[in-house]
């Protein structure tokens, strides 16, 4: 039973990815960070539990939502927002690098 989960959560990972991986214009970081992240999680797919495989998506979830916010452009934020904006973005990739086992200096 645990097996057919770990299985379906997979599933669900990879499609997750696959489909979120053509956002409209994400950065070649945030986009190699993605790629790394989802090729790591392929590889380790059967040693990694349902908790971190949820983990896994909740972080690049939250990559993704904060890469859309900045999509509109700081024209389209008071400064304020804008620095609050790009500071989701940062905690977003360091959270997603930091659970794939990613270094950010190796994503350029």
């Amino acid at each position: 039973m645990t097996r057919a989960l770990a299985l379906l959560a997979a599933t669900l990972l990879v499609g997750h990815v696959a489909h979120a991986a053509e956002p409209a214009s994400p950065s070649s970081v945030d986009a190699r960070l993605i790629n790394n992240c989802a090729a790591r999680t392929d590889a380790r797919m059967e040693s990694m539990t349902l908790g971190k495989l949820e983990q896994i998506r909740s972080y690049e979830f939250s990559l993704r939502m904060a890469m859309a916010q900045l999509a509109a452009g700081s024209d389209a934020m008071t400064p304020s927002e804008w620095q609050q904006a790009t500071a989701k973005l940062r905690t977003a990739r360091l959270e997603l690098a930091q659970v794939c086992g990613i270094s950010m200096s190796s994503l350029g």
